[in-house]
This record gives C-alpha cells, sequence and structure tokens, in this order.
C-alpha cells in the first residue's frame, strides 16, 4: 500500500496530464476550425471573382 502523499502525488501527476492533453486538443480544434473558416472565405471571394492565392488550408495537420 503506497503512503499517503505518493497518492496525492499520482493524482496530481494524473490531472496534470490530463489537463496538458484537454488543452492539446482544444488548440488542435481551434486549429482545424481556423482552416476550415479559412477555406469558406476563399471560397467565397472566387465566387465574387476576387483574386486569391492558394495556401495550405486544404492541408490539416492530422491530430497525434
Amino acid at each position: 500500500m503506497d503512503p499517503g502523499w505518493a497518492v496525492k502525488l499520482k493524482h496530481k501527476v494524473k490531472k496534470l496530464f490530463c489537463l496538458k492533453t484537454d488543452v492539446q486538443h482544444k488548440m488542435y480544434l481551434a486549429h482545424v476550425y481556423a482552416k476550415k473558416a479559412r477555406q469558406e472565405r476563399k471560397a467565397i471571394m472566387r465566387k465574387l471573382e476576387i483574386p486569391v492565392q492558394d495556401g495550405s488550408e486544404d492541408r490539416i495537420t492530422p491530430e497525434d
């Protein structure tokens, strides 16, 4: 059986790791949202016959 301090430490480390993973996931979702929003803006600009340069909007980095 682990001492009380070890149990508390394990709990804090697990909580910190889960928080880090959650933050990384939210950052990835923001990245995907920004890329898709840019794709939509470019599509609208093309419909209005406004010149648009191609970028990396079509390539969304996969989440690891």
